[in-house]
């Protein structure tokens, strides 16, 4: 029933009203760290779950004394607040309790009050405003920032006009965004406490950079205020940064004229909007409170504006006058915005990029470092001549490890006459503040030991080191070495000690081999595998490095240290590689240290090393069991090996395509190509048995792109995820476009081909359509059931007239073609399904959907019943595909590790750690092989399992281990 009254209020049947805390406490799991969302000044967030919908509990933190009154004429205040670009306020609870407790060293007790105060709003899944603020040139399509600017304004007026209530804190990161990219206001509540309350205002939080100076300096609030807030808010949305560079208007519409003639996306009433909005912005950020617009004098600013573009476009002749300034792109094309260095250590590093003359006329461009690090950039200075090109060859050596961002570059380009040569280019000439038009453009420098770097001529092969695998303790595969001895990281004495494990040992954690021997071959990558087994009911984190980096000596290995956390009662196998290198190493003999704890109920995964360190640290200092096991490692001379060659569990090849984040891909059926969207709105297709880029094309308008390829008529989609179009290319000779539709308004989710019909199924928001491209893409069918978002929609290859639905509701449909109404539901999640496939086992159909709630189910649609549900999984389940030719599921979690489970038995068979802790973007089988494509990130890799055996070795080794603690 009290789930009821919450969802009720979420859905708009109730009004906000009193919570109780046990309601609070319960949809938190009793407020734990695995809910907690976000900390502020005044409190913790948690994720609330109900069984269809998620909600976010503040709980105001226990060293704040907030007056009764105060308190309850917030609430008043909250409860008046209902707007779509405000986060909305569902309830409160002020809970107080007498505790007894006991005077240390007496018998008797003192009773206080526990007093707690909690706030409940909606969850809002997006993340804040600041995760999206970038320059003109990169980042978030003007579009989207023109309607985010004007939301925001119409929940600001919600707030000052109609409910009196001052914000405090308006900034980017208390500014979240719902799955449209609608912009909602929050933590006002909070912050108008620390107005009326005097104990809260001695712990008064500013946020510099975007408070106002009168309240900076002198403590006073007003609405204007918050305006001044906005102003910078605005600013930084249309530029990047807090303020104008050079306080330039005229530049910063032309890089974003810039950016729009070179996405063919060119908007002449964009070039209104961006300079009325620069206008609004100085406007608000008058130091004069007075001078400063109210939230009604912005809101009529832009109802004007809007009044003035539909003249404008019933007769453009009259205004074209205005923007004519604004119709000729003058400035440098540069690609890409963000090298990456494939680093390798004192070996020279190179990276390319390309300016691009567009204009008539001459470009002088001049390059300048920001960092110490010794690049070698040729040219540093040039002309580039009307309508060519220049490439840019950058290179490094470093003799150090890699910074992880190391500075960047800057390019200053101006204007020149024709006549002028490169070797009269001078600094003057790239001098602001001599009057010159000067365009300047940042480049950021990454270095990334994983992905190779992305150049305009060719792409090189490279390849990653072997993964991470976790094999279950009752597969086959670990019976044969049952015998061999192994090393026990359970230390039994204080202090340094050596002894032989015999072999069945019941320890903590058993480790085979005792002796790792990489066999050397000139520029090849070795592999070499280590057993750990956890034969206890407990979890036991672990980090394995090398004990020459503990010196400051050069690694010989790739990707260490791995670290994770070897789950109860199975065993999880490290890859351990060896770079690649042409002459044997000098250094031959090395240790390894294994680093293991036993970890306690409160034990988190690891999201990053640092989580690693951090809690070997801490284990260390508060006494618990931490031990150093030495592991010897031998690196031998070609042709000696210590024991069976190991073949590496997986073979795999990264390819970096472009700068941006991958946003999905697929893989083709019938040629060896891979097709990748990327969220600057660009498709990449390649060959990988080749490792051979094929095309890299830009879609029409598009900030992301969903990919599919149709293979029966040499044709892919490319969905524009925020646009709502389906783009329609043939690749048959060369990549064209042959059509386009909007398929939605906008947000395309997910599409789907159909195996054997020319339908096409597209979802968006609760929306799913059916298009039939024989009818000139017809809509066939539209259904709409799910209360939220449709994550997901695939055909049924078995049974070509249905199909299924995965949705933010927390449940799954299964539909007919023939029907606009879905034939079940499949509800049994506890949070939102993002993903889903069909499988076959014994003849009979299944399907399994993965779940923001950390697990996948099993379903029996013959049953429409949850017959299995997997679980162990540390991170959201994200992305599933069945394989064609193995009886395996493969399932991909937000935290980047991929889990094969057996469809035989449903257990788990292997837990792939590929290296890369970004999440899994994408995975797809391919047909008549052992092949898996897996997407992270900007990487794609390209899997092949193996039958990896244990080798069996009779002989008895000594090892060495340390222990601390």
């Amino acid at each position: 029933m009290e789930y009821d009254m919450l969802e009720q209020i979420l859905e708009g049947k109730e009004k906000p009203t009193n919570l109780p805390f046990a309601l609070l406490q319960k949809i938190t799991d009793d407020f734990s760290e695995e809910r907690e969302i976000g900390q502020g000044g005044f409190g913790t967030v948690y994720k609330g779950v109900l069984r269809n919908r998620n909600v976010a509990v503040k709980r105001i933190m226990n060293n704040y004394t907030i007056d009764e009154k105060l308190f309850y004429r917030e609430v008043n205040s909250l409860l008046k607040v209902n707007h779509k670009n405000v986060v909305r306020f569902l309830g409160f609870c002020a809970n107080t309790e007498q505790a007894a407790i006991k005077i240390e060293g007496k018998k008797e007790y003192i009773y206080a009050e526990i007093r707690e105060r909690l706030l409940c709003f909606e969850y809002v899944s997006n993340g804040n405003l600041q995760n999206y603020i970038t320059d003109e040139l990169r980042g978030l399509e003007w579009n989207v920032r023109f309607q985010i600017i004007k939301d925001i304004c119409e929940g600001l007026f919600h707030l000052h006009m109609e409910n009196h209530i001052i914000h405090m804190d308006l900034k980017p990161a208390n500014i979240l965004l719902d799955h449209h990219m609608v912009p909602k206001v929050t933590d006002f509540g909070l912050s108008r406490l620390d107005e009326n309350s005097q104990t809260m205002c001695a712990n008064r939080f500013l946020s510099l950079g975007y408070c106002a100076p009168e309240y900076l300096h002198s403590g006073r609030m007003s609405v204007k205020s918050d305006i001044y807030s906005l102003g910078v808010i605005i600013i930084e949305l249309v530029t990047g940064h807090k303020s104008i560079p050079g306080n330039n208007n005229v530049s910063v519409v032309r890089r974003w004229r810039h950016r729009w003639k070179k996405s063919g996306n060119e908007m002449p009433l964009g070039y209104q909007q961006v300079t009325k909005c620069i206008e609004i912005g100085l406007r608000c950020q008058e130091n004069d409170p007075y001078r400063r617009p109210f939230i009604s004098d912005i809101l009529c600013d832009f109802t004007n504006m809007e009044g003035a573009n539909e003249q404008f476009s019933s007769n453009n002749g009259s205004t074209i006058d205005e923007i004519s300034a604004y119709l000729e792109d003058d400035m440098l094309g540069i690609e890409p915005l963000e090298l990456h260095f494939p680093f390798d250590l004192n070996k020279q590093m190179a990276c390319s990029l390309q300016l691009t003359n567009e204009t008539d006329g001459c470009i002088a461009f001049n390059i300048q470092t920001t960092s110490p690090l010794p690049y070698c950039v040729h040219p540093t200075r040039d002309i580039v001549p009307p309508r060519s090109k220049c490439s840019i060859d950058i290179t490094l050596q470093l003799h150090t490890k890699a910074p992880w961002h190391a500075g960047g570059l800057i390019i200053r380009n101006t204007k020149v006459s024709d006549g002028l040569a490169a070797g009269d280019i001078t600094t003057y000439m790239f001098d602001k503040e001599a009057g010159n038009l000067v365009d300047e453009v940042s480049l950021d420098v990454v270095f990334d030991r994983q992905l190779q770097a992305p150049h305009l001529s060719e792409v090189p092969k490279h390849t990653s080191l072997a993964p991470v695998a976790v094999l279950g303790t009752n597969d086959p595969r670990n019976q044969g070495a049952s015998n061999v001895p192994r090393l026990s990281a359970h230390a039994g004495s204080e202090g340094t000690v050596s002894e032989v494990i015999p072999a069945g040992s019941s320890k903590l954690l058993d480790i085979h081999p005792p002796e790792l021997w990489f066999t050397f071959e000139p520029n090849k990558l070795i592999p070499c595998s280590l057993y750990l087994t956890n034969y206890t009911d407990e979890y036991v984190p672990f980090k394995l490095m090398e004990k020459s980096m503990l010196m400051d000596k050069r690694r010989l290995f790739l990707s260490l240290p791995l670290y994770g956390i070897v789950p109860p009662s199975s065993t999880y196998i490290l890859v351990v590689t060896t770079d690649k290198r042409e002459n044997l190493p000098e250094e031959r003999d090395v240790d390894f240290v294994l680093q293991n704890s036993v970890g306690d109920e409160r034990l988190k995964p690891f999201r990053n090393q640092y989580d690693c360190d951090q809690y070997f640290e801490k284990a260390t200092k508060s006494g618990n069991m931490v031990h150093n096991v030495i592991l010897k490692v031998v690196y031998a001379p070609e042709g000696k090996t210590a024991c069976e060659a190991i073949p590496p569990l997986l073979k795999m090849t990264f390819v970096e395509k472009t700068h941006a984040a991958l946003c999905s891909l697929d893989a083709n059926q019938t040629e060896p190509w891979i097709i990748t969207g990327h969220y600057d709105g660009r498709v990449g297709l390649w060959d990988y048995d080749t490792q051979k880029f094929l095309a890299l094309v830009k879609v029409t308008g598009s900030s992301g792109c969903l990919v599919k390829f149709i293979e029966r008529r040499q044709w892919f989609l490319a969905g524009s995820y925020h646009e709502g179009f389906i783009h329609v290319y043939n690749y048959e000779t060369e990549v064209q476009e042959v059509n386009s539709f909007r398929a939605h308004d906008r947000f395309l989710e997910s599409m789907s081909i159909h195996p054997t019909q020319p339908y096409v199924l597209s979802s968006s928001d609760t929306q799913i359509k059916l298009w039939d491209w024989d009818k000139d893409w017809e809509c066939r069918r539209t259904f709409m059931e799910h209360s939220h978002t449709v994550k997901q929609v695939a055909f049924n290859p078995w049974n070509t007239n249905s199909f299924a639905s995965a949705s933010r509701d927390h449940t799954a449909n299964v539909w007919s073609l023939d029907s606009s109404r879905s034939m079940y539901t499949l509800s049994g999640h506890l949070d939102e399904v993002n993903c889903l496939d069909f499988f076959t086992r014994d003849n009979q159909q299944y399907l399994i959907t993965g779940s923001e709630d950390m697990t996948a189910k099993i379903w029996d649609l013959r049953k429409e019943m949850c017959i299995e549900t997997l679980k162990g999984f540390m991170f959201p389940v994200v992305s599933i595909v069945s394989h064609p030719r193995l009886p395996l599921v493969i399932i991909g979690t937000r935290n980047g590790i991929v889990h094969l489970w057996s469809l035989t038995n449903f257990r788990l068979e292997r837990i792939l750690h590929i290296g890369c802790h970004q999440g899994v973007r994408g995975l797809a089988a391919l047909m008549g092989s052992r092949r898996v494509i897996i997407g992270h990130g900007s990487a794609v890799s390209m899997v092949e399992i193996h039958n990896e055996e244990p080798v069996d070795s009779k002989a008895k080794m000594e090892v060495r281990y340390e222990r601390q603690g």
